[in-house]
């Protein structure tokens, strides 16, 4: 039980993370223009790779019938809808603006996740049919 509670405390926690920085007005950095956009198109992706990341460490040992292409579908379908509500609460944000091609960036994290995850899984499986 503390493992699937650390499990799904670690991603909540980070969806609030997400959710404190979308909740900060006029969030720039003091780099120039450019350097702040690449800056925080980088910082999209990072989130939404460690998110994904999490729900599957959440998942997987919670839904063990799950296949892990499921797994990894369902990481990202559930990422994804959190950028989408993500982008919908900075609508409310002063200075802030929701934006579908964020959502688009948030997407790329994912897919980064998705192939490290797939990765990961397949070297290990490698590794395990190479000691039988």
């Amino acid at each position: 039980m503390k493992k699937f509670l650390t499990r799904w405390i670690s991603v909540l926690a980070w969806m609030e993370v997400i959710f404190y920085l979308s909740s900060i007005p006029n969030l720039k950095s003091n780099f120039e223009p450019e350097l702040d956009l690449v800056l925080r198109k980088i910082a999209h992706v990072l989130e939404y790779t460690i998110l994904t990341a999490l729900f599957w460490w959440a998942m997987k040992k919670q839904f063990l019938k799950l296949s892990p292409a499921c797994l990894l579908a369902s990481s990202a379908v559930f990422s994804f809808l959190y950028a989408l509500s993500d982008e919908f609460h900075q609508l409310f944000v002063v200075g802030r603006q929701g934006s579908l091609r964020d959502v688009a960036v948030d997407t790329i994290g994912i897919a980064i996740a998705l192939f490290i995850i797939n990765e990961k899984s397949r070297q290990k499986d490698d590794s395990m049919t190479k000691n039988k």
